[in-house]
């Protein structure tokens, strides 16, 4: 959508730029890359900037404001005027400011990305992206191919105002965001400015936000404060894409209603401990996890008595314990080395389970073939063809579940449920 600015408009914006101190030859530059046209010329716009001097012009606030009455568009329009637009139109009054603030707005994805080569870039819908790069005395801000040098010293004054941007943007409180993407692109400590532009920006506001989906590569206590500004049951997908499943988790985000009420769950980093998956990790409707064999071995504990107890939990219902063996009488089917066992339990919290994967590294032989013994024992109707049948009374649909050396499946075989809403790239398994 191409903007179109009135008159008013066009004074607000020089009124801003006058107050900050723009040459008129500067803040005709401005004015053009702002419309996208030379609306006034730099004469028009010296000989306003003399009225402003002289008292003849001030910034009136209006009662109403719209953006029909500011811009050549109608009010309905608001909701879809880029990051990039409002940014600007926020600068031309308060009037305006207070207006866009109030508004509803959807953003499809947003993207804060830190950590490499001291830079912080944030970027969304319609090619907006505004790139911070940190520099001995400043920031240099890069966006649509113009470049700006802040200069600054304090590290706590650059913070400020890359985190001001980002407050700026999350600050509306009828915002709607499909994705939000948090990523740290580096290992080393030049991260951490990032973080903490991610904690004031997110301590500061005062409302929940209303994000669909987080996708965030951060450290535990910046993820927790992250979602702990989300809006409880709003939230429904989580992507953690690196990240070390610390006993912080344990201590304040297992704890988090943001991450009870939580639909869709895709986890990059391993986990070593069975007890607690079935603890912590079985309420989602749709699961990607990862399990890391080598640990839990080298404490002596069972990964057969894992993934057993796992299979009973979504047979069942049970809680884990490390007794817990697979009920005779179970039926599974193998074909080509997979084990498929059929039940009808849901995984326990989750009503509206439909999928769940995890995958092993370094899962032993020894282990593995253990799963099998189990499994096969004393639960074929017919040894033979490996194939066995069980009714369930309660039952709502079918439960597969394939094991094999790589990974453990659980899958419901409903052909009624409605899979619509899980179009979800979670179901990507990197």
């Amino acid at each position: 959508m191409e903007t179109v600015y009135n008159q008013e408009a066009i004074n607000g914006i020089l009124y801003f730029l006058h107050s900050k101190n723009f040459s008129p030859l500067d803040a005709h530059d401005e004015l053009v890359q702002t419309t996208g046209e030379a609306v006034m010329s730099l004469n028009e716009i010296t000989h306003f900037y003399k009225k402003i001097e002289w008292g003849k012009y001030s910034l009136k606030e209006k009662k109403e404001v719209t953006l029909e009455r500011i811009l050549k568009v109608p009010n309905f329009v608001a909701d879809h005027v880029n990051v990039e637009t409002r940014l600007r139109l926020r600068k031309t009054s308060s009037g305006i400011r207070n207006f866009l603030d109030h508004e509803a707005h959807h953003i499809d994805k947003l993207i804060f990305e830190y950590g490499k080569d001291d830079t912080i870039e944030i970027s969304g819908d319609d090619e907006f992206a505004v790139k911070y790069e940190i520099i001995d005395g400043g920031i240099i801000m890069r966006s649509n191919g113009d470049l700006r040098l802040i200069k600054e010293k304090s590290e706590d004054s650059m913070i400020g105002i890359i985190q001001s941007d980002l407050t700026t943007i999350l600050g509306n409180e009828k915002l709607r965001i499909e994705v939000l993407k948090l990523e740290q692109r580096s290992t080393l400590e030049d991260y951490e400015l990032g973080e903490k532009v991610l904690k004031r920006a997110f301590s500061q506001l005062s409302h929940h936000l209303k994000v669909r989906k987080l996708i965030s590569g951060t450290e535990a206590p910046v993820l927790y404060q992250v979602m702990d500004k989300m809006e409880p049951g709003y939230l429904q997908s989580l992507r953690l894409t690196h990240i070390r499943i610390s006993k912080f988790f344990k201590r304040k985000i297992y704890e988090m209603t943001q991450w009870k009420d939580l639909k869709i769950m895709h986890l990059n980093s391993y986990l070593s401990s069975f007890e607690d998956i079935i603890e912590n990790w079985t309420h989602f409707r749709v699961a990607r996890l990862k399990f890391d064999c080598t640990d839990f071995v080298m404490e002596n504990k069972s990964v057969h008595g894992g993934v057993i107890a796992l299979i009973k939990v979504c047979k069942n219902g049970d809680h884990y314990t490390d007794k817990s063996t697979l009920t005779n009488g179970a039926p599974v089917v193998q074909v080509d080395g997979w084990l498929r066992f059929r039940g009808t339990g849901k995984l326990r919290g989750s009503p509206t389970f439909r999928q769940y994967r995890i995958l092993f590294k370094k899962l032993l032989f020894t282990e593995y073939n253990e799963i099998l013994s189990t499994l096969r024992t004393g639960i074929f109707t017919n040894k033979k063809t490996n194939l066995g049948n069980f009714d369930y009374s309660s039952s709502f649909g079918m439960v597969e579940i394939v094991v094999t050396r790589k990974s453990i499946w659980f899958e419901e075989q409903n052909e009624a449920v409605d899979r619509s809403d899980e179009e979800d790239e979670d179901y990507e398994v990197n």
